[in-house]
């Protein structure tokens, strides 16, 4: 077998895909955006299951920690903001945040890299969000009032690149 693919994109991956007969090597060194990790990981298991093509392990581990994360900021936006919207003071609606929070916290450690600071930072606004939620009772519009940011924060973080080219984090 030839060298491995190096894989920097969902594109990139994509075009192998397109023009590459036979087994083949691939491995991943950048998620364009963590939006695009849970494709990625997908169509990856796919080739390897499917037509035999070898998915380096190296960074493997680390694409799972970012589709994870991914999958974790969608909740966020589906459901865990707007069920805070409806009922800031629901005990089980701030759990829910503080668990997510916690999970972006472990899946940023496990990807590491360029990812790690911004996912943490991320981690650990919407913790003390939670704290200021069970500290007070807090109204419906003092929550309104700081979810956009919140929100803008999750966007931003599922924009970003995560690049597999550093090693990864020693506490991992």
């Amino acid at each position: 077998m030839a060298m491995a693919h190096r894989i920097v994109s969902l594109a990139g991956l994509e075009e192998v895909v397109r023009t590459r007969a036979g087994r083949q090597g691939v491995a991943v060194d950048v998620v364009d955006s963590v939006r695009n990790a849970p494709r990625m990981l997908s169509v990856l298991m796919a080739l390897e299951v499917d037509y035999e093509w070898v998915v380096y392990e190296n960074n493997i581990h680390r694409l799972r920690a970012v589709a994870t994360l991914c999958r974790v900021l969608e909740a966020l936006d589906i459901f865990v903001f707007p069920r805070l919207r409806l009922e800031p003071t629901n005990a089980r609606g701030i759990s829910n945040l503080r668990y997510r929070a916690n999970r972006i916290r472990k899946m940023a450690v496990k990807a590491g890299g360029s990812l790690r600071a911004p996912a943490i930072t991320l981690g650990n606004h919407l913790r003390n969000f939670t704290t200021q939620l069970r500290s007070e009772a807090r109204t419906a519009e003092w929550v309104e009032a700081r979810l956009p940011r919140l929100r803008q924060h999750v966007q931003n973080v599922a924009a970003l690149p995560a690049d597999f080219t550093a090693p990864p984090d020693p506490d991992m």
